[in-house]
């Protein structure tokens, strides 16, 4: 299993850097579409989707958010996109006691579906855009990966506290803080570099360690609803990882707050 796990994740990060590095700005827009609308089929099946055309439905729906938001105001819509990872955590902490306010309807997981995925489609390819657009990507892509990896290989080894195990009995807590450790060293690594718009080194780290914080909400949220619906995976298409959603679960939590910090330090 740790073998196909590495040998995926080598693949899936040459594939993620050729697009960054080398894909003009029209292509990448419309990876992280492809990516996106794959996920939300994925997401699909999580809200009780299981007919081909409902979840295409669904699929289509996302889709013209997506074009909706791109015309939005940016500051209002990542605003609102923080309120709601801030009701996630909610429901996060109290499960299974909150489960009842968004697991009856199949519409309100729909809408969940919306708010984690469409905010953070748009904050990728406005960082894209941005001057050092490559370089912000790669500095989140990084934080994220180090939290996951940190998290996955410290909670292997010396992971024994449970870290909310009722939403996800193989967390713990060592496994949480080697994530934000190792995600703390990138930012600190990149925050010597001088290659970001950021020039306070400090504000580097502290945006780091926020960012890193909601990738590891971004994990927990999407567990909590796999474990609602009775799946452990959504997909088996990525040998050890699951499906496209298990992968980029912590991303789609982090990249519009990442944007957002860039935004509100005026350094993007």
């Amino acid at each position: 299993m740790l073998k196909h796990r590495l040998i995926t994740g080598l693949i899936l990060l040459l594939l993620t850097i050729s697009a960054v590095i080398f894909l003009p700005i029209p292509y990448f827009i419309g990876l992280v579409s492809l990516v996106m609308l794959l996920a939300a089929w994925e997401w699909a099946r999580l809200i009780a989707y299981q007919r081909w055309y409902t979840r295409l439905g669904y699929v289509a729906l996302v889709a013209v958010m997506m074009i909706l938001e791109w015309y939005a105001p940016i500051v209002p819509v990542l605003l609102a996109t923080l309120v709601w990872w801030f009701i996630a955590y909610y429901w996060v902490l109290k499960y299974p006691g909150a489960k009842q306010v968004w697991s009856n309807g199949v519409w309100v997981r729909g809408i969940m579906g919306i708010l984690v995925l469409v905010p953070a489609w748009l904050s990728l390819n406005v960082l894209r855009y941005a001057e050092h657009g490559r370089a912000l990507i790669f500095f989140l892509f990084v934080l994220v990966w180090a939290s996951d990896i940190g998290a996955y290989f410290v909670g292997k080894t010396w992971g024994k506290r449970q870290f909310m195990s009722l939403v996800s009995p193989k967390k713990t807590v060592e496994g949480f803080v080697g994530g934000f450790l190792c995600a703390l060293l990138v930012a600190w690594i990149a925050s010597t570099m001088g290659v970001f718009s950021l020039s306070n080194g400090f504000m580097i780290i502290v945006l780091g360690a926020v960012v890193s914080l909601f990738a590891i909400l971004g994990d927990l949220l999407e567990s909590m609803v796999k474990r609602s619906a009775g799946v452990k995976d959504t997909g088996h298409y990525l040998p050890g990882h699951g499906g496209l959603l298990d992968r980029i679960d912590s991303l789609l939590a982090a990249a519009p707050i990442f944007l957002l910090g860039l935004i509100l330090l005026n350094s993007l």
